[in-house]
């Protein structure tokens, strides 16, 4: 799961190339004892004892261009380029005619973020003769980041990088955080002497508690990371690479939390999403219908693409790639879809717009195509590896992990307030709990999310009979309703009128449920007529559906239709608007289809309030639509 650098180290192969090709005999420069024990080292992966070798047999030729060359790859390929910056240096400057040397060694400056210094590093390679053509890509490419990254660093983001603390890191290597959309749960991977497992943490007020491992039967002797959490936390999509049941080199994996909080034996994805290909990094919506993950399968348009698939009831269908406006051809993958649905953070290293690679971008869909990627900016990016980003619901924080100085050890998750023009959609949700009433017994039962305007479903879920839970997000600016049902209760209604003013405060619901036995009542929160009208508001049909639902599920159902209003006016005239307001459902009952005689109405103003008329909110609280059951036999 290793990430890819920016720039193909292929040059250490050409280095041994080089070295071998001056072995000719009689050649008078075949390689002293050091640089033969250094390449042999270097061919068994000792990458220490063949610097050693290679650092001795320097001190004996200190203008060696195969020695020098040599130190300078190895360094690169550890990722240590203030030191391959040293040797490679040396190697310009004592054969400054080996043009490859400078290309090399802009290589690391930039690496370093010695931006001037690698564009005149390249500037002088450019210069030289017999280039090979994908060096000068390459080159060309670099000088256009180059530009970029000066200018990035001049204009710096406003930023502070705040360490997520103990509770979260620890000397080894933490990464590709992910949380549930309540930020009640914090997972992420961790890396340590014995592998990658999943690690999780719960939140008490504003704390993260001590991260523990999954619970479960996830975690393995093997590897598993790259975790993605839905937005309930029901449900974790993650990576783990060479399994038995596997299709290619990494698989996307599932599993299911039980009940007791504990994670289930995962399945692997079946195909068509995992091939024999590698796929890796899920990030799932927060709805769980769409996963987004990346993959080197064919048809993509560099080493490795970012791809997306929609459940279809019992497997993800085909894999769609996301197209040219995101992917290169270079690696665009650690895809992070925001729970607006339409934000999109990832990494690249394919692009010009970059501080090194594999920098963080932003793009966003408008409904018909993803936008141009914005590099996220200094010092959000720098050098090195950035990835794995995501963002809470809100758009205020992102989280990331970083090896930056002042760490715990090794990589660790970082937080930091995302600038306004890189900030997503906010976006709320509605939990809660579904039981009966009179035995409070936890419920499991289909709960519905309706847009009120056209009457459209949004989306079903289904409440554990354990728990009674569910969670939905609420994305768009709209008017939602809402409905739980069960076979043998009657249903329970509410409203959510989603405004900028509301995202940020969660809608929390105890939702009890009672049979439909005489004398029971129920609310109709989703009957809507104008200010002393009585005419059906278009946005009541959905629940009007539900209520002819209901006398269809119970054909020997009668019941009573009461109209009832605040005491706000004339108590005579508000008897009458209530009347005819109940009269109005009834007379749209009866044109759906169900039987006048299994009907009554009956308006009763202000005179069985349910809250106080001393308030706002309990005035709109009062003036309300009820059935009651009149019998059910």
């Amino acid at each position: 799961m290793k990430q890819l650098r920016y720039f193909p180290l292929f040059i250490l192969f050409f280095f041994i190339i080089t070295a071998c090709s001056a072995q000719k005999k009689g050649g008078g420069d075949r390689p002293g004892k050091h640089e033969s024990e250094g390449l042999r080292y270097y061919q068994m992966g000792e990458y220490e004892n063949a610097l050693e070798q290679f650092k001795i047999g320097l001190r004996k030729e200190p203008e060696n261009k195969s020695l020098l060359n040599m130190l300078g790859a190895i360094y690169q390929e550890l990722g240590d380029h203030e030191n391959a910056v040293i040797y490679l240096k040396q190697l310009t400057q004592y054969h400054p005619d080996y043009a490859n040397g400078y290309f090399f060694l802009a290589q690391s400056q930039y690496n370093i973020m010695k931006y001037k210094e690698a564009k005149l590093s390249l500037d002088t390679f450019l210069k030289g003769k017999d280039l090979r053509p994908d060096y000068i890509k390459l080159s060309n490419k670099m000088l256009k980041s180059i530009d970029f990254a000066i200018n990035a660093m001049a204009h710096p983001l406003d930023i502070t990088f705040e360490n997520l603390g103990k509770n979260i890191n620890s000397k080894n290597h933490e990464y590709w955080p992910g949380f549930t959309i309540d930020e009640s749960v914090f997972i992420f991977t961790r890396q340590d002497s014995y592998g990658e497992d999943i690690y999780m943490s719960g939140k008490t007020g504003d704390e993260w508690g001590k991260a523990f491992p999954l619970p479960g039967d996830v975690n393995t002797p093997n590897n598993e990371g790259n975790v993605s959490i839905t937005a309930d936390g029901k449900y974790i999509f993650y990576t783990a690479c060479n399994r038995p049941d596997g299709y290619g080199g990494c698989d996307i994996y599932l599993s299911v939390m039980s009940p007791d909080g504990t994670f289930s034996k995962p399945r692997i994805i079946r195909p068509p999403l995992n091939s024999s290909a590698w796929e890796s990094q899920p990030s799932i919506s927060p709805d769980g219908t769409t996963i987004y993950f990346a993959s080197n399968r064919e048809g993509g348009f560099g080493g490795i693409d970012i791809w997306k698939a929609e459940w279809k009831g019992s497997n993800f269908g085909n894999p769609i790639n996301l197209g040219p406006e995101i992917n290169t051809e270079g690696d665009d993958q650690a895809p992070f879809i925001h729970p607006d649905g339409k934000t999109l953070y990832f990494s690249s290293n394919g692009r010009d717009e970059t501080m090194g690679g594999p920098d963080l971008y932003v793009s966003r869909f408008d409904g018909q195509k993803w936008s141009k990627p914005e590099n996220m900016g200094y010092p959000i990016n720098t050098a090195g590896e950035e990835f794995g980003m995501i963002v809470d619901r809100m758009g205020e924080y992102a989280y990331v992990s970083s090896d930056r100085k002042g760490g715990y050890g090794g990589r660790d998750l970082y937080r930091f307030k995302l600038p306004k023009d890189k900030k997503p959609e906010p976006v709320s949700y509605v939990k809660g709990r579904v039981f009966d009433k009179l035995t409070r017994k936890p419920l499991d039962a289909k709960v519905e999310l309706i847009d009120l305007k056209s009457g459209n479903p949004i989306k079903t879920v289904t409440t554990d009979s354990i728990l009674g839970e569910f969670l939905i997000v609420l994305s768009k600016d709209q008017d939602y309703m809402f409905n739980i049902d069960k076979e043998e209760y009657l249903f329970y209604s509410d409203n959510f009128r989603l405004t900028e003013g509301t995202k940020d405060k969660p809608f929390l619901v105890e939702a009890p449920l009672i049979k439909p036995d005489t004398g029971n009542t129920i609310i109709l929160h989703n009957i809507f007529f104008d200010t002393d009208k009585y005419t059906l508001k278009p946005e009541s049909k959905a629940e009007l559906k539900k209520l002819y639902d209901l006398l269809i599920r119970f054909p020997d159902m009668t019941i009573e239709i009461g109209g009832h209003t605040d005491n706000v006016g004339n108590k005579d005239h508000n008897k009458k608007l209530s009347e005819n307001r109940a009269k109005a459902v009834l007379e749209y009952l009866v044109e759906m289809g169900i039987k006048r005689s299994r009907l009554t109405a009956k308006g009763y103003a202000d005179e069985k309030p349910v809250s106080t008329n001393d308030t706002e909110e309990g005035k709109a609280n009062n003036r309300r639509t009820e059935i009651k059951i009149i019998s059910n036999k």
